[in-house]
């Protein structure tokens, strides 16, 4: 088996500064001199992986979970060089990502070239291999029963988790999916809303604990004493104005 090959950081910029959109409406894409790298000890998977994709956001769960595991070796240090998600998304994996954004002569090059050079977003393909890797845990009979309930609503990934130093953290991350996993029904009705409680609380936290160094029983047992504000917490204007919330 081959080694998987990366595009060199200035043909990412390159094709980047020279994007033309035409180009990604094609069945395939042409690259013009190609400059790759191999990468040492991560093997090729993406032949296989092209068929276990399912270009659609109902299954992007299933998507990621095939991402993550045909690459096994995958360290966090090279998983955050946009360099290897370019070259899968322009390569074996190009008509995943036309598909799965519906790309088409209506969509604008802003938007394409989101998609593209992998801008971190939660539906790029670096996107749904962190999903899985902040989320997998070992511990439970279903490894991936965490990475289910962050998959469950689309928001938990694009706004709520994210976008607060709560989604940066491994475990923190398990530790509040593993908390909503066990109390399904503490948040049935109001996730959103919820959630953002979650995610607010443990910033304001995080103002006078290190958060960094906690492992995810600290997370889950915190929660497991605001039991009383996540029930109070019902819209996301409530969550942010409602003072009794956060006089619990």
């Amino acid at each position: 088996m081959e080694l998987q090959k990366i595009y060199k950081t200035k043909y990412v910029n390159y094709l980047s500064d020279n994007f033309v959109k035409e180009a990604y409406l094609q069945d395939k894409f042409i690259a013009e001199n190609p400059q790759v790298l191999p990468l040492k000890d991560v093997y090729n998977n993406a032949s296989a992986l092209i068929e276990k994709m399912i270009p659609d956001s109902k299954h992007d769960f299933e998507s990621a979970v095939a991402l993550y595991e045909a690459y096994p070796n995958l360290t966090p240090l090279v998983a955050s060089q946009a360099s290897l998600w370019v070259y899968l998304a322009h390569n074996e994996l190009f008509s995943y990502v036309q598909k799965r954004w519906k790309v088409s002569a209506n969509s604008t090059e802003e938007r394409m070239k989101k998609q593209w050079f992998d801008n971190g977003e939660s539906g790029t393909l670096s996107g749904l291999w962190w999903a899985v890797y902040l989320t997998v845990d070992e511990d439970r009979e279903d490894k991936y029963e965490l990475t289910r309930t962050l998959f469950q609503n689309q928001t938990f990934r694009t706004r709520t988790f994210f976008t607060y130093r709560i989604g940066k953290c491994r475990e923190a991350l398990q530790g509040v999916l593993g908390f909503m996993t066990d109390n399904k029904e503490l948040f049935k009705g109001h996730e959103e809303a919820r959630a953002t409680y979650v995610s607010l609380y443990f910033s304001r936290l995080g103002t006078t604990k290190e958060l960094p160094y906690m492992d995810k029983e600290f997370f889950y047992n915190e929660l497991n004493k605001k039991r009383r504000a996540i029930e109070l917490a019902v819209d996301r204007e409530n969550v942010r104005h409602n003072h009794e919330i956060w006089n619990i």
